[in-house]
């Protein structure tokens, strides 16, 4: 068991061990964003294109819809805001497209349940959840997306409630790296801490750790 201190030698023991993977990549983590989860995006995809599996398991829908960093999915007037600002610049955004850019398959552990209510469904004139699967029809969305939506509304009437903290990542079957660090900018980071914790706590910088099992 390697344990690494702190974002810089997180950051760098995690990186290392991605660029060693010659079979799989498999990630399961909560957060995934900020310039660092789009560095992860592009060593992710040139590891795809040497043929190595590459699988992601995060928590997708609701840290970008929401507008809150913690990813609660409570929104207040000021939760985009402090997003924006305070975490990572609106990069999951950015982020996801790459994904699909890139083929790379992921998996959202937080599906977002009564879309109809989003503000950029009214926009559209869906005012209901019956406008919302009309819509959907007439747009000839497949029959089995729409069955999976309304299994997805039936257990999360308030947008979504169930979010994975689970954070690992396995390499070739030979090494995981396991701990309390999201792929963020707040947990990965390549500056030392500051000695005044007010001052991390300012920068979005947490203080978690990292373990490497081989």
């Amino acid at each position: 068991v390697v344990e690494a201190w702190g974002g810089p030698e997180s950051l760098h023991m995690f990186l290392q061990l991605l660029e060693e993977a010659e079979s799989h990549i498999h990630i399961s983590t909560y957060i995934l964003g900020g310039d660092v989860g789009l560095q992860i995006a592009d060593l992710l995809s040139r590891k795809q294109r040497q043929g190595v599996e590459v699988r992601l398991m995060f928590c997708a829908s609701g840290l970008v819809m929401s507008g809150s960093p913690s990813g609660t999915g409570f929104v207040s007037r000021f939760s985009e805001l402090r997003s924006f600002t305070l975490n990572d610049l609106y990069q999951r955004k950015r982020l996801l497209d790459k994904l699909e850019e890139y083929g790379l398959p992921f998996i959202d552990t937080s599906p977002i349940g009564c879309h109809w209510r989003r503000r950029s469904m009214k926009l559209k004139g869906i005012k209901s959840e019956e406008d919302y699967y009309q819509w959907a029809r007439d747009r000839q969305i497949p029959l089995d997306w729409c069955e999976e939506q309304e299994r997805i509304d039936r257990q999360c009437r308030i947008g979504f409630i169930n979010v994975d903290h689970r954070k690992f990542t396995v390499i070739d079957g030979r090494h995981a790296y396991i701990g309390s660090q999201n792929i963020a900018d707040s947990y990965l980071y390549k500056n030392e801490l500051c000695k005044n914790p007010t001052v991390n706590r300012k920068n979005w910088h947490w203080h978690d750790s990292g373990y490497l099992l081989s």
